[in-house]
């Protein structure tokens, strides 16, 4: 089961009220979420639950981020959950409201993560971030070649 999460804008999203203090708005991880389309992402993660019974599925943000956190350090999975718990700006990353002192999920959710998003989700945000391509644009494929003309010698 999976409740999606609201498309308004919360508070939450801008650094600034992460828990009532501040981040530094230049860190990696609070530029990295402004970058991350997460609605987007939100829409196609929750297909992924075919079910309205069970238990309620982590937010796609969480979700994702966690699998970006691992992926970019090279965690483990136990690591991945433990860098989490002591680092604002990861729980920030991964959509915490403030930060806690407590892991957000047990190692072993990071498998159900890894077995809940498709691998096209996370190949698109991956050229999505590496600037390949907007798979989130309305008509990305629509988007005509680059047509700039070819440098000429002064």
């Amino acid at each position: 089961m999976y409740r999606p999460a609201s498309e308004q804008i919360s508070v939450f999203e801008n650094e600034s009220f992460f828990q009532f203090q501040g981040l530094n708005s230049d860190n990696e991880w609070v530029r990295l979420a402004k970058l991350i389309p997460w609605a987007q992402i939100e829409r196609r993660y929750a297909r992924t639950f075919a079910s309205k019974l069970g238990n309620v599925g982590k937010p796609a943000r969480m979700a994702v981020g966690a699998l970006i956190i691992k992926e970019r350090y090279g965690f483990s999975d136990e690591d991945t959950v433990q860098e989490i718990r002591m680092n604002p700006y990861l729980q920030f990353f991964i959509g915490l409201p403030a930060f806690q002192h407590e892991a957000p999920f047990d190692a072993s959710t990071m498998t159900l993560f890894r077995q809940r998003i498709p691998i096209d989700l996370l190949t698109d945000l991956n050229d999505f971030i590496a600037g390949r391509r907007n798979p989130y644009a309305e008509n990305a494929d629509d988007d005509p070649p680059d047509s700039a003309p070819p440098d000429t010698p002064s």
